[in-house]
């Protein structure tokens, strides 16, 4: 039996590439062994040879599969009925990682795409509502595997409030994220700091630009390059992280987890999931309205109230704990048929030698957690 992991993995990418290569890194580090077949060399660099690595790999009976397709173009849906025809017996000890906001609801609503996907032996969506809406349309196969981070290399300090308050956007700007409303309550408030982070979407430059130009307590720090651990230097030097989307499409944003782990509170607007990540007036808020003078009201309350805006942000970095790769591991190694005890524990002589301290730990984590999920079971 050979476990194949199925999905894109190029070096830079958006949610679904970041949680292969996270994923499949933890797995290897965890001691599984995993053919990877990367369908970033098929799609956009034309790859033959990966091509009929695929094709190999979808007929072999004996294969286990980790499918981390993303949706777009109905993509996961047709790769997935494609299995279904060719290779029901794999799917059947197989799982596959569902991403994006509206995708459990897709998948409720087509019969079709839910008798296929009720074949995967587990499907891992990541939020519990998500589970719950696929739940009450008939599926038994759901769990939840979140948008999970690696611990970071060293302990990330908390930025100790002061005046003025620091408020930062970390995401695309374009107005369907937001920034709009975050320019328009940075206008209301001078007294506050606004630093924006991200790509100027085609389109907006001209008006983002002269709008930041008449606002001296906004600047545009360009669009962020760095490691995981870089990103939370950054952040931590905020006291919050703005997230006032529009879209009713967003999944579990990756920016609202790296946020937590910094311990930043967080102000968000009440679409998708966005309700479920930050829990109301513990961890952070959750706009009754999305709108600037809604942004504003809330921004002001945490910088008249510092013991409420600490205990936010602690309360956030405690959050940011479930968000650990090694602390959601566990499940998925089981249903993917477990490690051998001889093979895991030459990884983890291996990774004691070879990797950093972060990865160490998280090898040790897992071993864990498998260990409890054993003795619980």
């Amino acid at each position: 039996m050979k476990v194949v992991y199925i999905g894109p993995f190029p070096i830079t990418g958006g949610g679904v590439t970041n949680k292969n290569r996270d994923l499949y890194e933890a797995l290897s580090i965890a001691g599984m062994q995993i053919e990877k077949i990367d369908l970033h060399k098929i799609t956009k660099r034309k790859s033959t040879r990966e091509l009929v690595r695929l094709f190999g790999a979808l007929i072999d009976r004996s294969n286990v599969f980790i499918i981390g397709v993303s949706t777009g173009n109905n993509t996961r849906r047709n790769f997935t009925r494609l299995l279904y025809f060719i290779n029901r017996k794999s799917m059947k000890r197989s799982i596959i990682l569902v991403t994006g906001g509206i995708d459990d609801k897709n998948i409720a609503k087509d019969s079709a795409y839910k008798k296929v996907m009720s074949c995967f032996k587990r499907v891992y969506v990541e939020t519990e509502g998500m589970r719950e809406n696929l739940e009450a349309a008939g599926m038994q196969n759901v769990a939840v595997y979140p948008n999970c981070r690696f611990r970071p290399q060293y302990d990330i300090p908390m930025h100790r409030h002061q005046k003025p308050l620091r408020c930062v956007f970390f995401s695309s700007v374009q107005p369907e994220k937001g920034v709009d409303i975050v320019l328009e309550a940075a206008n209301m408030l001078p007294e506050v700091e606004f630093d924006i982070y991200g790509n100027v979407t085609e389109g907006y430059q001209a008006t983002f630009t002269a709008t930041v130009n008449d606002l001296p307590n906004v600047k545009y720090q360009g669009i962020f390059k760095g490691s995981s651990d870089n990103t939370y230097a950054v952040l931590s030097q905020y006291d919050i992280l703005l997230f006032p989307t529009k879209w009713d499409t967003e999944g579990v944003p990756g920016i609202l987890v790296e946020g937590k782990i910094a311990g930043l509170a967080e102000i968000v607007s009440n679409r998708s999931h966005n309700a479920e990540l930050i829990t109301d007036g513990i961890d952070g808020m959750v706009l009754c309205q999305n709108t600037s003078c809604e942004l504003v009201k809330v921004i002001k309350e945490l910088d008249n109230n510092d013991v409420l805006l600490q205990r936010m942000r602690l309360n956030s970095k405690k959050s940011g704990e479930k968000y650990y790769i090694e602390n959601n591991i566990a499940n998925i190694i089981d249903n993917l048929g477990g490690i051998k005890k001889q093979t895991s524990f030459c990884f983890l002589i291996f990774v004691s030698i070879y990797c950093s301290d972060t990865k160490l730990q998280c090898a040790k984590e897992i071993a864990f957690s498998i260990k409890d999920m054993k003795i619980r079971g």
